[in-house]
C-alpha cells in the first residue's frame, strides 16, 4: 500500500480521465442519469482509479455507485487484506460495499479448465448476481488501454482469427469498461497527483503467467520498434470490432435466426470463412464459456461439416465434441456409455425402464382381437416402405408362440443382428441403426426387446421376422412404448 502527496496537476489528469469515462456513456449510451451501477473494485490501482473517478462524476451524473469485491481465495492473507481495503475504501467514500467470495479450485477440477479461466468465470458470474440483487444497470470494470493491448498479443499468440482480434469489447451484456481508453500510466499518475492509496497484487510479477510475460517482457521490447505500440494495438483492436460486427450481419443473411448449421447452408454452401464464423458462433452459444473458441477447434469443426460424413466426429477443448449430423453440426457432451442392464418386461402389464425413460406395456389377444385388424404390419411403415416415426412407430405386434424364453428390453450390444421384416436375410443392428439415420450419440439409448434367441423389435425401428406376427397368429402380443418424460 501507498501513499503520496498531492502534485498540482491533479485537477488535470482527473479532468481527462473524467472525459474519457463521460465520453464512453455517450458512445456505448451507459452510465446515464439516475442509474444504479456497480463497481468492481480489486484494490488494485486501476480499479481503484476508476472508483474515484466514478464517485467524483456521481453527482453531475445522478448515478448510485455500489461497490463490489471478488475475492477469489487464493492469495490467502494478501487477498483478505484487498477485501478489507476495499471495504474501508467504499467506507470512507460513503458507498454500498459487499464482498463476494467464490471458490475458484473447486469450477477449475468441475470444469476440467486452469484457475484463470475458472477465476475470470466465476468473477463474472458473482459480479452479475450482485447487479440482479441490489437493481443495478451495470457492472463497470476497470479494463485499461494497456489491458487490450495485452489480450490483442496473447490472442496473437495463440494463432487467433480475425474475430480474437477484436480484442475486450467496451460492453457486452451488462459489462460495461469505461476506462478500456485511458492508459495505465494515467491512471497511476492520477493516484499519485491525488496521494490515493491501492493495493499491489504480487501475482502480477510472476512471469512464469503468460500476462506478465506479454506485460513485463513483449511489450517493453516492441516499443523498441514503436513506441506507441499499444494505442497502435488498441487502433487494431477497434478495427477488427467494427469488421467483426458488420461480418456479423452477414452472417445473418445466412444463418437469420442464429439456430443451428443447417442443411440449407450445406446446400447453398457459402464461402468457408463464413462457415467458420457460423461454427465459431455455434461452439460459443451452446458451450456458454468465457473464452472464445480457439482457432484450432473452429477449424478442425468446419472441416468435420464441409467434408465430415454423418457421425464422424471431433473434440472441443472443453470436453465437449462436435458431431456431423445428417442436418449440420451437433455440439455434445461426451457422456461414458454404460450397458443398460436388461429389464424384464411383464407380460401381460406394463414395465418402467427409467434408464431410458420410457414404459412398455404388453397385451396379449386372441386372434380375433381388433389388434392384428388395426396393425395390419408388424411394424407401421411410411408409403415408401420406410419405419414409421413419431407416435405409430411405438407400437409392435409379436406373435406370442414364437417367443423363447421372457421378454427383455436392454440396448445395443457387440455383435448383434436383426432379420428385419420386409428385408431378405440378416443384418447388423449397427448398420440398421447407421441406415435409419440415428445419430451416434443416440445410438446405446435405443430400446430393443429381446429374448432368449435375440432381438425381436428394435423400438421405434424395426421387428425381426422371426417374432413378428402374420394374419395367421394365433396369439398376437402387444407392445406398446410410451415416454414417462
Amino acid at each position: 500500500m501507498r501513499q503520496t502527496t498531492i502534485a498540482p496537476h491533479a485537477e488535470k489528469l482527473e479532468k481527462q480521465i473524467a472525459g474519457a469515462v463521460t465520453s464512453f456513456a455517450r458512445r456505448v449510451r451507459c452510465l446515464s442519469p439516475g442509474e444504479r451501477i456497480v463497481v468492481a473494485v480489486s484494490g488494485g490501482p486501476d480499479s481503484t482509479a476508476l472508483l474515484h473517478v466514478l464517485h467524483r462524476l456521481s453527482p453531475a451524473l445522478n448515478l448510485a455507485l455500489h461497490v463490489a469485491h471478488v475475492h477469489h481465495g487464493l492469495r490467502g492473507k494478501e487477498a483478505d487484506e484487498d477485501a478489507a481495503f476495499v471495504e474501508k475504501t467504499a467506507s470512507d467514500l460513503g458507498l454500498r460495499h459487499e464482498t463476494l467470495p467464490v471458490d475458484v479450485r473447486t469450477r477449475a477440477r468441475k470444469d476440467r479448465t486452469s484457475l484463470a479461466v475458472a477465476a475470470r468465470a466465476a468473477r463474472y458470474e458473482a459480479l452479475e448476481a450482485a447487479r440482479a440483487r441490489c437493481g443495478a444497470s451495470c457492472v463497470a470494470t476497470a479494463h485499461t488501454m494497456d489491458d487490450q493491448a495485452e489480450t490483442v498479443l496473447m490472442r496473437l499468440i495463440r494463432g487467433t482469427g480475425p474475430a480474437g482480434l477484436a480484442g475486450i469489447p467496451p460492453a457486452r451484456g451488462t459489462i460495461v469498461r469505461p476506462l478500456l481508453s485511458v492508459r495505465r500510466a494515467s491512471l497511476a499518475a492520477y493516484l499519485d497527483a491525488r496521494g490515493i492509496s491501492f493495493r499491489v497484487d504480487s501475482s502480477n510479477a510472476d512471469l512464469r503467467q503468460a500476462r506478465n510475460r506479454i506485460r513485463h517482457e513483449l511489450l517493453p521490447l516492441l516499443r523498441s520498434y514503436n513506441p506507441r505500440i499499444v494505442p497502435a494495438l488498441a487502433r487494431l483492436a477497434d478495427a477488427a470490432r467494427e469488421e467483426e460486427t458488420a461480418f456479423g450481419e452477414v452472417l445473418s443473411l445466412f444463418d437469420p435466426a442464429g439456430a443451428e448449421t443447417a442443411v440449407r447452408l450445406l446446400r447453398e454452401r457459402p464461402p468457408e470463412a463464413i462457415l467458420r464464423r457460423l461454427v465459431s458462433r455455434q461452439i460459443a452459444g451452446e458451450t456458454r464459456r468465457f473464452v472464445s473458441p480457439g482457432a484450432g477447434e473452429v477449424g478442425r469443426l468446419t472441416s468435420l461439416l464441409v467434408r465430415g460424413k454423418p457421425g464422424d466426429r471431433a473434440p472441443l477443448a472443453d470436453g465437449n465434441w462436435g458431431v456431423r449430423g445428417y442436418g449440420g453440426l451437433l455440439i455434445r457432451r461426451e457422456q461414458p456409455v454404460r450397458p443398460l442392464p436388461e429389464t424384464a418386461l411383464a407380460v401381460p402389464g406394463e414395465t418402467a425402464v427409467p434408464a431410458l425413460g420410457i414404459r412398455i406395456k404388453a397385451e396379449i389377444a386372441p386372434q380375433s382381437s381388433e389388434i392384428l385388424a388395426d396393425h395390419p404390419s408388424p411394424v407401421p411403415e411410411t408409403e415408401k416402405g420406410e419405419p414409421e416415426r413419431g407416435e405409430r412407430a411405438r407400437l409392435a405386434v409379436l406373435d406370442a408362440d414364437r417367443i423363447e424364453g421372457p421378454l427383455v428390453v436392454r440396448t445395443r450390444r457387440p455383435g448383434d443382428r436383426i432379420s428385419p421384416v420386409g428385408m431378405k436375410g440378416t443384418k447388423k443392428l449397427q448398420d440398421l441403426l447407421v441406415d435409419a439415420k440415428v445419430p451416434r450419440d443416440e445410438r446405446d439409448r435405443v430400446p430393443i426387446v429381446a429374448d432368449a434367441r435375440g432381438i425381436v423389435w428394435v423400438v421405434g425401428l424395426r421387428l425381426d421376422r422371426r417374432a413378428a406376427a402374420v394374419p395367421e397368429t394365433r396369439l398376437p402380443l402387444a407392445l406398446t412404448v410410451t415416454s414417462t418424460g
